[in-house]
């Protein structure tokens, strides 16, 4: 009923029934739907249908800001084509919605000093968030970009005005964060003034989930954040007495011994903290006291802020703890150097409740693949799982692997670096436009760089970039014609970014980006051996996250059921059945030691 386009693809019709019934069922579908199925569309018009009808709300989440404008854009479609009264609040992070100029290069913590000085001493231009503000942005829907120039013409904070928006809104586009922080999740609940079994969740590139929810989960103790507690305390809730405490506290990592990273139990750091305190001036406190006195201060902070969703790092001193001296095995206990942190081994400690308590739920995307896995990972009970097939013609894409050349860690030599090099200088002389190169680390890309001799325009993404050193290049891509761009996989470019146009034609993924072995993947390994048997955890740990970012870098060529592109797997460990296994069925590939005749014979066919 509320499809905004005038013809369906069978695929997509399939992806659109499949999230009817996932609401019909109040259960959770997880859909593998490659590039091009209309994914968005499909599950944004059959959930408002349910949502309408059943008076539900909706929260769309991704991972990415670019990912929003998607979503907005088909909503809008959506209320235009039937003539819909429908309230949408985009909301991102306050500081990049923020209109000061000065804020934009800040941290995070500068930042939320400065919007609170600046709020309170009423300088702020835009503050109040006026009745004729809102009006505005609910006439239409807005994407984030646009509620800035509107809520710049009514002298209003963007951030205020979308959070106030929330309160009317049928569907809250945002960050994962917003329904997987229980802090932020009180507040959005609140503010809908629904309950969450009341909410249909739309979980978009859902393959960043699970590593997000550890994220969400991972918790540092530092010199930088007892720092800056300490100014929040003298700011907001004056305590001569916690404040020097926090002068003996911040010598607990000259006692920890950090220089090896190693495990901490629970007890030992509570130890640590008491006998600092007893060998020192404020020798009446114990951790007891020290945390008490901590928490007092946090909710004495927390009722001066200005902003709801104000980040506060008291809080998250406070967090930390009480996290800490749970019994908790899912929890890692890891010291090193001027760091204590909390690595989480289960993102299901998050996620399940979450899935569980929802009316109903729709994760999705082109490389979630197997959904199985993710299900398993999330803790999601009951699932359907779904798999379907690209739209693309077959013929339009050109998959091939090398078994001449490997990036495995002990081959990583000069003569080695040579090779990549002198293939990479090869094949992009095939391709007739701009080509991507995809390395597993900037290391490696910097070291294969000095080899690569082209006649191509080369260009290295470098790890500082700011969005407008990414826009020049996207620029640069749709006015020119033989750019090579040197990129990493699950870096700026190869995820999250459309190359319009069809102006990207080959791709190169040079080695499998497996995470470096650490204290803490050894750890994940170990504990998903334990929960799903049969040798689970190197596969969960290592090989599909490492095939899903192959899958992402492959992604970034063809858009559209025209465009055609090539991509080269270079690395003799695509062709071992322990990596291919893992690949979908519809990315099939072959080795071939004549890739340049392959690549010539496939563009002078597409022309």
């Amino acid at each position: 009923m509320f499809f905004p386009f005038e013809d369906i693809r069978p695929v997509q019709k399939q992806f659109y029934e499949d999230c009817k019934e996932a609401c019909l069922m109040g259960s959770t579908l997880l859909a593998y739907a490659p590039t091009g199925i209309g994914k968005t569309a499909a599950v944004l018009s059959a959930v408002l249908e349910y949502a309408k009808k059943y008076d539900k709300k909706i929260i769309f989440t991704t991972s990415r800001h670019s990912q929003h404008t998607i979503a907005i854009n088909t909503l809008k479609l959506i209320k235009e084509k039937n003539n819909l009264d429908l309230v949408v609040a985009d909301i991102i992070n306050k500081q990049h919605m923020c209109l000061l100029s000065e804020s934009k290069d800040m941290k995070r913590n500068d930042f939320d000093s400065f919007c609170y000085h600046q709020t309170k001493a009423k300088k702020c231009p835009y503050g109040y968030v006026k009745g004729f503000c809102l009006m505005a942005l609910k006439e239409d829907i807005y994407h984030v970009e646009e509620a800035k120039e509107i809520c710049k013409q009514y002298g209003a904070c963007p951030h205020s005005a979308e959070s106030k928006l929330i309160i009317d809104a049928d569907v809250l586009v945002c960050d994962y964060n917003y329904i997987f922080d229980s802090s932020i999740r009180n507040i959005v609940l609140s503010k809908m003034n629904i309950g969450i079994e009341d909410i249909i969740l739309i979980v978009d590139e859902a393959h960043n989930l699970p590593e997000r929810a550890r994220e969400l989960m991972t918790f540092t103790l530092s010199k930088n954040l007892i720092s800056n507690c300490k100014k929040e305390l003298k700011e907001y809730a004056p305590d001569p007495v916690l404040s020097r405490a926090f002068n003996i506290f911040k010598n607990i990592f000259e006692i920890l011994d950090g220089k090896k990273e190693k495990i901490i139990e629970k007890k030992d750091l509570i130890n640590k903290i008491n006998s600092l305190f007893q060998n020192s001036f404020v020798s009446e406190f114990d951790f007891d006291s020290f945390l008490k006195k901590l928490e007092q201060a946090e909710e004495y902070a927390s009722s001066k802020k200005e902003n709801d969703f104000e980040y506060l790092n008291l809080s998250e001193m406070l967090y930390f703890f009480f996290t800490w001296m749970k019994d908790n095995e899912h929890i890692l206990r890891i010291v090193k150097e001027n760091e204590i942190s909390l690595f989480p081994l289960d993102p299901s400690d998050i996620t399940q409740p979450i899935f569980s308590s929802v009316h109903s739920s729709i994760l999705m995307s082109g490389t979630l693949y197997p959904p199985k896995v993710y299900a398993d990972v999330l803790g999601i009970e009951n699932p359907i799982l779904k798999e379907y097939s690209s739209i693309f013609p077959k013929e339009n894409r050109l998959i091939l692997s090398s078994n001449l050349l490997s990036t495995v860690y002990h081959k990583r030599n000069e003569d080695e670096f040579k090779k990549i090099g002198y293939a990479v200088s090869e094949l992009i002389e095939y391709i007739p436009d701009n080509s991507a190169v995809f390395f597993p680390s900037y290391k490696l890309m910097e070291e294969v760089a000095n080899y690569i001799d082209s006649h191509n325009e080369i260009v290295l993404e470098s790890s500082d970039w700011k969005k407008e050193d990414k826009k020049i290049v996207l620029e640069n891509m749709q006015t020119k014609k033989s750019l090579t761009l040197l990129g990493v996989q699950r870096g700026s470019f190869s995820e999250g970014i459309d190359f319009e146009n069809n102006k990207l034609k080959g791709i190169l993924i040079v080695g499998i980006p497996l995470d470096p072995p650490s204290l803490e993947k050894k750890h994940l390994v170990q504990y998903f051996d334990k929960k799903f048997g049969g040798g689970k955890g190197n596969e969960y740990t290592y090989m599909i996250p490492a095939v899903n970012k192959v899958l992402q870098s492959a992604g970034r060529g063809i858009r559209g059921d025209k465009d055609k592109c090539a991509i080269i797997l270079l690395d003799e460990r695509f062709n071992w059945e322990k990596y291919k296994r893992y690949f979908p069925k519809d990315f099939e590939y072959f080795p071939s030691e004549y890739i340049g005749n392959h690549l010539e014979s496939f563009f002078n066919m597409s022309n």
